[in-house]
């Protein structure tokens, strides 16, 4: 009986894992095809300029209930615009009181609770303020993170490149589950590979429809995120352009992982963004040579450019990488300096340009693909 059961067992494992590749859908963007700059559409929101909100970057963004939120990733603040990029308030301050942050890196906006909440992985805290006057109302200490996102079930998701050691069995794992009172509830995303620093281009968490998604700078499996599992949902093909494998990374890339990815000829880091139609990836080549590919899920046409041809195609003078989605289009920054000095053939556009000066706030380009 044990030979048969033991095959039995060899048979359902295999089985299982079968049904899960099923699960994946291949994203594969392996060739350069022809597209126009009559295939996109436009909208463009240029941020007010003041005092009380220039920023140097955005390492945030999200836009909610005609309000737009953004971290930014150079004084490290959070800052809100209304739709039409007219400056509301800065929410907290850096410092270590009542309401300050060191290093601010998520937040979510909760529309029911009226609650606005920071994630400080520097001073390892969340800070809640009322949503409507965005005053402080309260804090809580939490574990070890790089990032964090809220599931639909009000439980959070944390993220650490160095994982979570489980107690039990002492392994360690990427991702931590807890409850909106930071209980542990549980770990996923078994850990292979655990360098201290890693090259990044966006964050790790992303959201579509609610729900949340995960990819790891140097896997190209995305996962859905949910508190008991994690899904594998797509897996990126890039061509002739490959992710290095988890044998490679641990020989070569385990001390310094950016130095070693940049001296090589694989991805060096990616990123994922994701609308109803289409998904973006972002990465950089050897060199720090930076990629932006889309993917359209309907009828899997896939277009890959380098920036500087994407800009050629389209016009988007002085952008930076897609930094977040709304409303099945992509965010992207416009740098005032860019858009002054190198005039853009977009028509839209050219009032903005006109008015913007050097050292003003960025341009959002909300754009889609027809």
């Amino acid at each position: 009986m044990k030979p048969i059961v033991l095959l039995l067992c060899i048979l359902f494992i295999a089985c299982s894992r079968s049904k899960q590749d099923d699960r994946i859908t291949k994203i594969s963007i392996t060739e350069n095809k022809e597209i126009g700059e009559k295939a996109f559409v436009y909208k463009f929101i240029p941020l007010e300029t003041n005092n009380d909100c220039l920023f140097g970057g955005i390492g945030t963004l999200q836009i909610v209930d005609d309000k737009i939120y953004i971290i930014d990733s150079k004084d490290e603040k959070l800052l809100v615009f209304d739709i039409s990029g007219k400056f509301i308030t800065q929410v907290g301050k850096r410092g270590s009181g009542p309401g300050e942050y060191v290093s601010p890196c998520s937040f979510h906006v909760d529309t029911v609770k009226r609650v606005l909440t920071i994630g400080d992985n520097n001073g390892l805290k969340l800070l809640h303020y009322n949503l409507d006057t965005y005053k402080y109302l309260f804090s809580q200490k939490t574990p070890f993170f790089s990032e964090c996102a809220w599931l639909p079930d009000g439980n959070i998701a944390w993220i650490f490149p160095l994982g979570y050691k489980n107690a039990t069995n002492k392994e360690t794992y990427y991702i931590k589950i807890t409850d909106s009172n930071l209980k542990e509830i549980n770990l996923l995303y078994a850990s292979f590979y655990s360098p201290e620093y890693l090259a990044i281009c966006g964050r790790d968490f992303y959201t579509l429809n609610d729900m949340c998604y995960v990819n790891m700078a140097f896997s190209p499996i995305i996962y859905k995120v949910e508190s008991d599992k994690l899904t594998p949902i797509y897996k990126i093909d890039l061509g002739s352009q490959k992710f290095a494998s988890l044998d490679w990374l641990q020989q070569n890339a385990a001390e310094d992982y950016t130095s070693a990815l940049i001296a090589s000829d694989y991805i060096t880091t990616h990123n994922v963004k994701e609308t109803n139609d289409w998904i973006s990836v972002c990465y950089y080549m050897k060199r720090g040579i930076p990629f932006i590919s889309f993917y359209n899920k309907k009828n899997a046409t896939s277009y890959k450019f380098t920036v500087s041809e994407f800009i050629n195609v389209t016009g988007l003078t002085g952008m930076g990488l897609i930094k977040g989605t709304y409303d099945n289009c992509f965010i992207i920054p416009l740098f005032a300096d860019a858009l002054k000095r190198h005039n853009s053939k977009i028509k839209e556009l050219q009032p903005i340009i006109e008015k913007i000066k050097e050292d003003d706030n960025i341009v959002l380009c909300l754009f889609s693909i027809k």
